[in-house]
Protein backbone atom coordinates (compact mmCIF):
# COMPACT_ATOMS: atom_id res chain seq x y z
CA UNK A 1 0.00 0.00 0.00
CA UNK A 2 2.71 2.33 0.55
CA UNK A 3 4.30 2.31 -2.57
CA UNK A 4 1.13 2.90 -4.25
CA UNK A 5 0.98 6.26 -2.61
CA UNK A 6 4.76 6.80 -2.90
CA UNK A 7 4.14 6.33 -6.47
CA UNK A 8 1.07 9.23 -6.56
CA UNK A 9 3.11 11.53 -4.29
CA UNK A 10 5.79 11.24 -7.18
CA UNK A 11 3.14 11.61 -9.87
CA UNK A 12 1.72 14.89 -8.23
CA UNK A 13 5.14 16.71 -7.47
CA UNK A 14 5.99 16.05 -10.92
CA UNK A 15 3.23 17.54 -12.12
CA UNK A 16 3.49 20.63 -10.19
CA UNK A 17 7.37 21.40 -10.84
CA UNK A 18 6.49 20.76 -14.98
CA UNK A 19 3.34 23.75 -14.41
CA UNK A 20 5.78 25.71 -12.22
CA UNK A 21 8.64 25.55 -14.81
CA UNK A 22 5.96 26.13 -17.43
CA UNK A 23 4.93 29.57 -16.70
CA UNK A 24 8.58 30.28 -16.49
CA UNK A 25 9.17 29.83 -19.59
CA UNK A 26 11.35 26.93 -19.41
CA UNK A 27 10.64 23.30 -21.04
CA UNK A 28 8.68 21.25 -18.44
CA UNK A 29 9.55 18.00 -19.82
CA UNK A 30 12.31 17.50 -17.25
CA UNK A 31 10.96 18.31 -14.35
CA UNK A 32 8.48 15.88 -14.70
CA UNK A 33 11.23 13.35 -13.88
CA UNK A 34 13.05 15.63 -11.15
CA UNK A 35 9.42 16.38 -9.44
CA UNK A 36 8.34 12.96 -9.76
CA UNK A 37 12.41 11.05 -8.21
CA UNK A 38 12.65 14.61 -5.45
CA UNK A 39 9.11 15.37 -4.55
CA UNK A 40 9.28 18.70 -2.65
CA UNK A 41 13.10 19.37 -3.17
CA UNK A 42 12.62 19.85 -7.00
CA UNK A 43 9.73 22.34 -6.41
CA UNK A 44 11.88 24.13 -4.29
CA UNK A 45 14.61 24.66 -6.58
CA UNK A 46 11.75 25.00 -9.57
CA UNK A 47 10.13 27.73 -7.48
CA UNK A 48 13.61 29.85 -6.78
CA UNK A 49 14.09 29.91 -10.65
CA UNK A 50 14.39 33.47 -12.41
CA UNK A 51 11.35 33.16 -15.28
CA UNK A 52 12.92 32.60 -18.65
CA UNK A 53 13.77 35.95 -21.08
CA UNK A 54 13.46 35.59 -24.62
CA UNK A 55 17.10 37.65 -26.09
CA UNK A 56 16.40 41.50 -27.35
CA UNK A 57 18.17 42.65 -29.92
CA UNK A 58 20.68 45.38 -28.57
CA UNK A 59 20.57 48.75 -29.78
CA UNK A 60 24.39 48.10 -31.30
CA UNK A 61 22.76 45.18 -33.02
CA UNK A 62 20.54 47.48 -34.72
CA UNK A 63 23.13 49.98 -35.49
CA UNK A 64 24.95 47.62 -36.92
CA UNK A 65 21.80 46.35 -39.29
CA UNK A 66 21.38 50.26 -40.20
CA UNK A 67 24.87 50.68 -41.36
CA UNK A 68 24.95 47.42 -43.36
CA UNK A 69 21.80 48.99 -45.04
CA UNK A 70 22.99 52.24 -45.97
CA UNK A 71 26.87 50.77 -47.18
CA UNK A 72 24.97 48.33 -49.91
CA UNK A 73 22.27 51.83 -50.52
CA UNK A 74 25.38 53.69 -51.25
CA UNK A 75 26.89 50.83 -52.89
CA UNK A 76 23.85 50.34 -55.15
CA UNK A 77 24.01 54.36 -55.85
CA UNK A 78 27.72 54.00 -56.59
CA UNK A 79 26.94 51.47 -59.14
CA UNK A 80 24.27 53.23 -60.64
CA UNK A 81 25.94 56.22 -61.06
CA UNK A 82 28.98 54.63 -63.04
CA UNK A 83 26.74 52.31 -65.64
CA UNK A 84 25.23 55.90 -66.53
CA UNK A 85 28.26 57.89 -66.95
CA UNK A 86 29.91 54.92 -69.19
CA UNK A 87 26.62 54.85 -71.23
CA UNK A 88 25.89 51.44 -70.07
CA UNK A 89 22.32 52.36 -68.04
CA UNK A 90 19.98 55.60 -68.88
CA UNK A 91 17.37 56.49 -66.36
CA UNK A 92 14.01 57.34 -67.12
CA UNK A 93 12.95 60.52 -66.42
CA UNK A 94 9.66 60.20 -65.76
CA UNK A 95 9.35 56.97 -63.60
CA UNK A 96 13.26 57.02 -62.77
CA UNK A 97 13.46 53.06 -64.13
CA UNK A 98 17.06 52.27 -64.99
CA UNK A 99 17.21 50.92 -68.34
CA UNK A 100 20.64 49.51 -70.35
CA UNK A 101 21.76 51.32 -72.76
CA UNK A 102 20.21 49.09 -75.74
CA UNK A 103 17.13 49.91 -74.53
CA UNK A 104 15.65 52.67 -76.60
CA UNK A 105 11.65 52.86 -74.66
CA UNK A 106 11.20 52.73 -70.99
CA UNK A 107 8.33 50.27 -70.01
CA UNK A 108 6.06 53.67 -69.34
CA UNK A 109 6.54 54.58 -72.33
CA UNK A 110 9.20 56.91 -72.02
CA UNK A 111 11.69 56.66 -74.77
CA UNK A 112 15.00 57.02 -74.43
CA UNK A 113 16.21 60.70 -74.95
CA UNK A 114 19.47 61.24 -77.18
CA UNK A 115 20.45 64.22 -74.96
CA UNK A 116 21.60 61.58 -72.37
CA UNK A 117 24.79 61.62 -74.40
CA UNK A 118 25.01 65.09 -75.37
CA UNK A 119 27.58 66.48 -73.75
CA UNK A 120 29.30 63.40 -73.24
CA UNK A 121 30.74 62.65 -76.37
CA UNK A 122 34.10 61.45 -75.33
CA UNK A 123 32.07 58.53 -73.64
CA UNK A 124 31.13 57.29 -77.17
CA UNK A 125 34.47 55.58 -78.05
CA UNK A 126 37.96 56.04 -76.69
CA UNK A 127 41.14 54.70 -78.88
CA UNK A 128 44.01 52.56 -78.51
CA UNK A 129 47.11 54.39 -77.57
CA UNK A 130 48.63 50.84 -78.58
CA UNK A 131 47.47 50.39 -82.22
CA UNK A 132 45.17 53.83 -82.54
CA UNK A 133 41.96 51.60 -83.26
CA UNK A 134 38.63 53.50 -82.39
CA UNK A 135 36.91 51.38 -80.01
CA UNK A 136 33.28 51.90 -78.85
CA UNK A 137 32.48 52.70 -75.03
CA UNK A 138 31.23 49.11 -74.04
CA UNK A 139 34.14 47.55 -75.47
CA UNK A 140 36.62 46.72 -72.74
CA UNK A 141 39.50 45.33 -74.87
CA UNK A 142 40.87 46.49 -77.90
CA UNK A 143 41.59 43.66 -80.88
CA UNK A 144 45.41 44.34 -80.12
CA UNK A 145 44.80 43.14 -76.13
CA UNK A 146 44.97 46.28 -74.91
CA UNK A 147 42.50 46.73 -72.29
CA UNK A 148 40.44 49.94 -71.65
CA UNK A 149 41.26 50.12 -67.98
CA UNK A 150 44.71 50.19 -68.70
CA UNK A 151 44.32 52.78 -71.99
CA UNK A 152 42.49 54.80 -70.09
CA UNK A 153 45.40 55.27 -66.93
CA UNK A 154 48.00 55.73 -70.23
CA UNK A 155 45.81 58.39 -71.16
CA UNK A 156 45.36 59.91 -68.03
CA UNK A 157 49.04 59.76 -67.89
CA UNK A 158 49.33 61.88 -71.12
CA UNK A 159 50.42 59.14 -73.28
CA UNK A 160 48.57 58.85 -76.96
CA UNK A 161 48.55 57.35 -79.73
CA UNK A 162 50.89 58.70 -82.97
CA UNK A 163 49.99 58.34 -86.19
CA UNK A 164 52.75 56.51 -88.37
CA UNK A 165 53.20 59.78 -90.54
CA UNK A 166 53.74 61.52 -86.95
CA UNK A 167 56.26 59.12 -85.92
CA UNK A 168 58.28 59.08 -88.93
CA UNK A 169 58.43 63.54 -88.51
CA UNK A 170 59.53 62.79 -85.07
CA UNK A 171 62.20 60.85 -85.94
CA UNK A 172 63.53 63.16 -88.68
CA UNK A 173 63.15 65.57 -86.80
CA UNK A 174 65.16 63.41 -83.68
CA UNK A 175 67.76 63.15 -87.06
CA UNK A 176 68.02 66.37 -88.12
CA UNK A 177 68.71 67.42 -84.19
CA UNK A 178 71.44 64.37 -84.05
CA UNK A 179 73.07 66.37 -87.23
CA UNK A 180 73.03 70.36 -85.78
CA UNK A 181 74.23 68.74 -82.27
CA UNK A 182 77.86 67.10 -84.18
CA UNK A 183 78.12 70.13 -85.75
CA UNK A 184 78.24 71.85 -82.42
CA UNK A 185 80.35 69.24 -80.80
CA UNK A 186 82.89 69.76 -83.83
CA UNK A 187 83.06 73.41 -83.23
CA UNK A 188 83.52 73.05 -79.43
CA UNK A 189 86.33 70.59 -80.49
CA UNK A 190 87.66 73.82 -82.27
CA UNK A 191 87.32 75.83 -79.69
CA UNK A 192 84.85 77.75 -81.28
CA UNK A 193 82.23 77.41 -78.63
CA UNK A 194 82.66 77.29 -74.55
CA UNK A 195 81.40 74.48 -73.17
CA UNK A 196 78.08 75.90 -71.15
CA UNK A 197 77.48 77.10 -74.78
CA UNK A 198 76.98 73.77 -76.02
CA UNK A 199 75.74 71.81 -73.12
CA UNK A 200 72.99 74.69 -73.74
CA UNK A 201 72.47 73.76 -77.53
CA UNK A 202 72.45 70.17 -76.57
CA UNK A 203 69.43 70.64 -73.60
CA UNK A 204 67.41 72.69 -76.46
CA UNK A 205 68.06 69.42 -78.99
CA UNK A 206 67.49 66.86 -77.39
Amino acid sequence: MWLFYLIVYGIVWSIVCAKVMDNKGYDPGPWYLWGFLFGIFAFLVAATKVPYEQPVYSGSETSLSRILREEAQQKEERTLKTGIDSGKLWQCPKCKKTNAYYVTTCTCGTPKQTSVYADRKDLEKWICVNCGTENTIHKVICTCGMKKSENDAKTAAGEKWLKPESLEQLNSDKADNLDILKKYKELLDMGAITQEEYDIKKRELL
